[in-house]
């Protein structure tokens, strides 16, 4: 009976660190931090340079993805708005890409109708061209999407980019009864340690649909040792987007530095004039319109020892700012966490055991 019970104690025991393991990094996820960095990648125009250099095979091409005229970042999705002029009339379009976060992954989401961009395009507007334009835009907005998870664990993104490119080039297939010249259909999907990715589109009746699910805990091991020579992909922004308030507190502490600076150089000027007005006016008592040269020599020295002991006071109470990302907890990893409660776990089991062998040599 004993040994059964403790049986059910250790499958009990094994469920909980299960489930904890597999809960980690949603749990350690701030959504809110997670929200801005989404806002801070959708809400700006970045520009994407990738430089390849294979055997046989050496260019450049470039993207760029344009922050819409609106954005809103909701608990699982994204809309990105964009309002203008279209044949005389103010017309909006809106694209909703859906994310969640589950486990150690983060999925990102679109579905397109070309019809529906018809619509508000205007009467001009090629259906050909406007299928490629959604095209670009879903694998601008993947690629923003895989930015803002890096952006989030503090990566570099120029280095993310990079490692994102080589993966692409390296893992990429395309379904062969989908994709050739001859089909309507295109399907193209991108898996690795690191992410998988799907495109896919029917030109026939106009549906674009993309995909991206992230691995955060291979992006989180993600850094510049990892690169080949094969690839690299430079990040831009053209036009970066800033909290509100983040320009005004720059501008304030701007305000702050410069009245000190002007505060210091105006105290300065104060000491050396009362200094050389002192020094005249005894010149001039004691000696009629006679200086004394090494007085005025001495007042220069002493005045510059002031202003140079400030300057040093000043650089040795700063402290250098710390720009690294290496070596630091990452928000959502967790495992110091899971380790101490799996520790737990394996010491209630211990004494459980060894209370019941007790029992067990009692009886």
């Amino acid at each position: 009976m004993n040994r059964k019970i403790l049986g059910k104690l250790l499958i009990i025991l094994l469920l909980i660190t299960i489930a904890v393991n597999n809960v980690s990094y949603a749990i350690n996820i701030n959504k809110e931090n997670f929200k801005k960095a989404l806002m801070h990648i959708f809400a700006s125009s970045i520009k994407i340079l990738t430089e390849s250099k294979t055997e046989g095979f050496s260019g450049s091409f470039s993207t760029t993805y344009n922050a819409p005229t609106e954005i809103k970042i909701e608990e699982d999705k994204i809309l990105l708005k964009e309002i203008g002029e279209v044949d005389g009339e103010t017309k909006e379009y809106t694209m909703e890409i859906d994310y969640a976060i589950e486990n150690n992954m983060v999925e990102f989401s679109m579905e397109s109708d070309v019809k529906e961009y018809l619509a508000v395009a205007g009467k001009d507007e090629n259906p050909g061209l406007a299928m490629i334009g959604l095209v670009f835009l879903h694998n601008n907005s993947m690629t923003a999407s895989y930015l803002a998870v890096a952006d989030y664990l503090k990566i570099d993104l120029n280095t993310a980019a990079t490692y994102f490119t080589q993966c692409a080039n390296e893992n990429t297939t395309k379904d062969p009864e989908t994709s050739d010249e001859e089909s309507d259909e295109y399907n193209e999907t991108t898996i690795c340690d690191l992410y998988t990715r799907n495109l896919y589109y029917n030109e026939t009746n106009g549906l674009v649909k993309s995909s991206i699910k992230i691995n955060i805990t291979e992006l989180e091991k993600v850094n510049s040792s990892l690169l080949d020579e094969s690839v690299k992909t430079t990040i831009e922004f053209i036009n970066e987007y800033k909290e509100p308030g983040s320009e005004n507190d720059n501008e304030n502490t701007n305000n702050t530095v410069n009245n000190s600076v002007n505060n210091s150089v105006n105290n300065t000027t104060n000491e050396v004039n009362n200094a050389v007005n002192n020094v005249v006016n005894n010149a001039v008592n004691n000696t009629t319109n006679k200086v004394d040269n090494k007085t005025v020599n001495n007042i220069e020295n002493n005045t510059t020892n002031k202003t140079v002991n400030k300057n040093i006071t000043n650089n040795s109470n700063s402290k250098p700012a710390d720009n690294t990302t290496s070596n630091k907890i990452i928000p959502a990893a967790g495992s110091e966490t899971v380790y101490y409660i799996l520790i737990s776990l394996v010491v209630i089991s211990l004494l459980i055991y060894v209370k019941l062998r007790k029992y067990d040599d009692v009886k």
